[in-house]
């Protein structure tokens, strides 16, 4: 079945170039918390100055790095199912259960906003900036690990894996 091993590798490659976005993402936070770290107040430290949050590169990053590792889970669980081995099929399982987890639960939490007028409309680029313990605890960590498993299952034995692919 030449589909199924060409729908595998186009996962595959998918799973990787989301990673990137996700990598690059954090790259962007790096450099512009580095910039403000040099720039900004003395005595400030990197935590200081990504909480700084100069527009529009924080923006910029968290969302790169949120939907990257969002499409990551997705697109990883999506080649875990069409490449063999079982173990990534459940570790992929988890990585989808603890995003959507994050997703689900995220708007819940409610974001402060001003005493008088509307709440402000759901964010999650403005919700991973402002907690992001539970965005890396529930989507970036299992991203990386559901890509790891993913992208080195298949360059372990990339033969036995197309072959097993296209017997079944």
């Amino acid at each position: 079945m030449p589909t199924r091993s060409r729908a595998a590798t186009i996962a595959i490659r998918a799973t990787a170039l989301a990673a990137g976005v996700m990598v690059a993402g954090a790259a962007i936070l790096l450099v512009a918390a580095l910039v403000e770290l040099t720039t900004g107040q003395p005595g400030m430290n990197l935590v200081d100055a990504y909480w700084v949050g100069r527009l529009p590169w924080t923006p910029i990053g968290v969302g790169m790095v949120l939907f990257g590792a969002t499409a990551t889970v997705v697109v990883g669980s999506v080649a875990s199912w069409l490449t063999p081995g079982w173990l990534q099929r459940l570790v992929c399982l988890g990585a989808m259960l603890s995003t959507a987890f994050w997703w689900v639960t995220s708007p819940m939490l409610g974001m402060g906003g001003s005493c008088c007028g509307p709440r402000p409309a759901y964010d999650p680029i403005t919700m991973a900036y402002s907690n992001p313990q539970s965005a890396l605890l529930l989507v970036v960590l299992p991203a990386l690990i559901a890509a790891a498993v993913v992208l080195l299952a298949t360059r372990a034995h990339p033969a036995k894996a197309a072959v097993a692919i296209r017997s079944a």
